[in-house]
């Protein structure tokens, strides 16, 4: 995110962005009643109330704007960001006689950004209605669209055409898997916060299927919803397959960026390195 990075403001102007700080706070603000508050709160949007939220979870809702506030920057007017889209267009590169040559060629603009009437299912967008999806990175563009290897596709440069508030939920969480966090004794106030937004940052972060249960973006469709009925213009999350400093950032109103450029792009090499997570050894009788 180094190119980003420089034209990232933020309400502690002073502080570099990654600092963890507990600015912003202050004493009558609501906060998360408990580490695992994001569990719980996608419990009950994904298996009772969706479009009307009451107890934990209006509650849950109003301690995320609270606590966004120490999360809010803003990215410049010019500040450069990536999308990509699976595949290709062609245009004519000659013809002779009854004999058309085509080549390959970048997604045309129409393409590089979402339809307005055929939205899909996301993230942070529910059906029909249209955010856009965009990257700090050009290979972080990339790998979420995960394209097959050696498979030709088309990735764009959007530049902001005016300055945008977003928070940024990747921001002041625990370096540790937030899940793990969650579960144990209660830390403070201020490290419970921190864990619930890294379950957050997590739950943007984790890729989207075509064969997910669509019931599975609701808590983070409520979360998008709220954090735009507050007045920002979108959100910033981390990705799930780039581990350093690129970012995904969602914008609530697709037309505050423009395409500049397209080009097109083969991957040629894929990488894969795991962790080994808890698991059993089976005894011989």
């Amino acid at each position: 995110m180094s190119g980003v990075r420089d034209r990232i403001t933020c309400p502690e102007a002073r502080q570099p962005l990654d600092e963890i700080s507990q600015a912003g706070y202050h004493a009558d603000m609501a906060h998360f009643a408990f580490a695992g508050s994001y569990l719980r709160f996608s419990h009950l949007v994904t298996t009772q109330y969706r479009h009307v939220q009451t107890g934990d979870a209006a509650a849950f809702l109003a301690a995320v704007i609270d606590t966004a506030a120490s999360r809010e920057i803003t990215l410049l007017r010019g500040t450069m960001l990536w999308r990509a889209q699976l595949g290709h267009a062609y245009r004519i590169a000659d013809e002779f006689e009854d004999l058309v040559i085509k080549i390959p060629w970048p997604h045309p603009l129409d393409r590089m950004k979402p339809l307005p009437d055929r939205a899909m299912e996301g993230r942070a967008n529910p059906k029909g209605i249209c955010y856009l999806y965009l990257a700090t990175l050009r290979e972080v563009a990339q790998l979420e669209v995960r394209p097959p290897l050696g498979s030709t596709n088309s990735v764009g440069q959007f530049e902001l055409i005016d300055d945008v508030r977003l928070i940024d939920c990747s921001r002041n969480v625990p370096d540790e898997d937030p899940m793990v966090s969650s579960i144990g004794p209660e830390p403070d106030e201020v490290t419970r916060d921190r864990v619930v937004w890294g379950c957050i940052d997590r739950a943007f972060s984790n890729p989207v299927n075509r064969s997910d249960d669509t019931a599975d973006y609701a808590p983070t469709q409520v979360i998008a919803e709220q954090v735009k009925l507050a007045g920002y213009h979108g959100l910033m999350y981390r990705s799930a397959f780039h581990s350093e400093d690129g970012r995904n950032v969602v914008l609530f109103a697709p037309d505050l960026a423009k395409l500049k450029s397209c080009h097109l792009f083969t991957p040629t090499e894929v990488k894969f390195t795991f962790d080994e997570q808890d698991g059993y050894f089976v005894r011989d009788p």
